[in-house]
């Protein structure tokens, strides 16, 4: 009987180690290169733009300061801005047809409203346009985005390869 006992204990150890060394057993980490070619990462791509409206030629001028493209994904947000008029600044997401696969309306980076307080004491407000600003924009880029476009009074003032 105390063979029998003994033997259930060591069978009992042994079934205790295995599952031990089971669950302490290092996994390989997942990286892009265990990925299979059809599946994707998701891509955020982080861009810094100068606005310029020229006054003289009446005109606006766009240009690139940096452009980063990384892995991520954008957590879901809500835009209140619905409308568009022919002020609004518009960027589109293109594929490799040049296609429109997304597109969105933001207000033109170049009007402000300015508050502040009059002589009297009470607040006022107090539209603005400046000539020239500095802008950041973060997006999330779809596995088919080949090109980025930005728009203003349905005239292209930049584009970018984001392939490069």
């Amino acid at each position: 009987m105390k063979n029998f006992r003994t033997h259930i204990i060591n069978y009992l150890t042994i079934l205790v180690l295995i599952l031990v060394f089971q669950a302490c057993k290092v996994s390989k980490p997942t990286t892009p290169d265990n990925f299979s070619s059809e599946e994707t990462l998701p891509m955020i791509a982080f861009f810094t733009y100068s606005l310029i409206y020229d006054s003289i030629q009446q005109e606006y001028k766009m240009s690139l300061i940096s452009k980063h493209i990384v892995n991520g994904k954008i957590k879901e947000s809500i835009t209140d801005f619905k409308e568009n008029n022919k002020k609004d600044f518009r960027y589109s997401l293109l594929n490799e047809k040049s296609q429109v696969i997304f597109q969105e309306y933001l207000q033109c980076p170049l009007d402000k409203t300015i508050e502040y307080v009059d002589e009297s004491g009470r607040l006022q407000k107090k539209e603005i346009r400046l000539d020239s600003t500095e802008m950041f924009l973060r997006i999330s880029l779809p596995p088919d985005a080949h090109c980025l476009s930005f728009d203003m009074q349905e005239k292209q003032l930049l584009l970018i390869n984001l392939k490069k």
